[in-house]
């Protein structure tokens, strides 16, 4: 092989290489986040479905980021990192602080949530089943604010400039803090979310059979196999094309019931699959299916007799 080919041969791989490392990074922490979440559920007393549940698991996560920071700040005062010393002060300084507003919390939150205060508003505003059907939307809405403060904060404390006189290169970084903030915090409550989703999911809907009406509507025939009754109060129906439909009557099933649910006849029931990019494969589903979102925050994506 000549010395041309030797050089041009590894340059062409690059551009896969470097496509390859948000995914490499995407899924080391992953593993690192499966890794304190399985830890952290040891210590975890209350249900994650209630806010003081989850209140409490991110003011453990944060105990232990503090406790990780501490023995980094331990092992560089006594090594003599200075430039790591001063990084994990910091970083712990905040950590401490977000520690300290989140217990503070907690212990405001309790009692109310205790006494079903917290999840009858959660249930009566639709906010349970908005995180069930849009957790990117959910995780925006607090992720891009909490992204502003970080960016406020960090821009202050490590640039030490008025935000009316930025330069060009000051303007850059603050961008540069905002999209990281965004990205970080963004994805993680998506990931919580979509992690806490899974555990109200339920197949225990079956589709028996699916017909037209007269008033250009079908009716979907639909068996309840699972053990325990199911309560479709005011719930979403959300087909395979991601159209939604409101239940506007409460339909209930016993273990084995059948019941009839009219949606509108340009619904599509059958699963539908989309062909994604490898990236996006990562956050999207390739396949949809239809799904009944309950007001109270429980999920049955609907199954096929076969």
């Amino acid at each position: 092989m000549s010395v041309s080919k030797k050089i041009v041969k590894p340059l062409k791989k690059l551009p896969k290489k470097i496509l390859k490392i948000p995914r490499i990074i995407y899924a080391y922490l992953s593993r690192f986040y499966r890794w304190v979440a399985s830890f952290a559920g040891r210590f975890q007393f209350l249900s994650l479905r209630t806010l003081s549940g989850k209140l409490l698991a991110g003011f453990e996560f944060l105990l232990f980021l503090d406790i990780l920071l501490g023995v980094v700040y331990g092992v560089s005062l006594w090594q003599g990192y200075s430039q790591l010393l001063t990084v994990s002060r910091v970083l712990a300084t905040y950590t401490v602080g977000s520690t300290v507003v989140l217990f503070a919390l907690f212990v405001v939150v309790y009692p109310f949530d205790s006494r079903g205060v917290i999840e009858g508003f959660l249930v009566d505003t639709g906010v349970r089943q908005r995180s069930r059907m849009s957790p990117w939307l959910i995780a925006a809405a607090v992720g891009v604010p909490s992204a502003v403060g970080v960016t406020a904060v960090l821009a202050d404390r490590w640039l030490g400039f008025v935000f009316t006189a930025l330069s060009i290169l000051d303007a850059l970084v603050v961008i540069g803090i905002f999209v990281l903030s965004v990205a970080l915090l963004t994805g993680g409550v998506y990931a919580f979310l979509a992690q806490q989703n899974e555990y109200f999911t339920h197949h225990s809907l079956t589709v028996v059979a699916v017909r037209d009406h007269d008033d250009d509507t079908q009716i979907a025939v639909l068996r309840n196999d699972g053990d325990g009754p199911v309560s479709l109060w005011q719930a979403k129906v959300e087909d395979s094309k991601g159209n939604r439909y409101l239940i506007d009557r409460t339909v209930s099933f016993r273990p084995g019931d059948k019941r009839e649910l009219k949606i509108p006849g340009e619904f599509d029931l059958e699963p539908t699959e989309f062909g994604l990019p490898p990236l996006l494969g990562r956050f999207m589903e390739s396949e949809r299916e239809t799904t009944v979102y309950d007001r109270e925050g429980d999920v049955f994506v609907l199954q096929w007799e076969a």
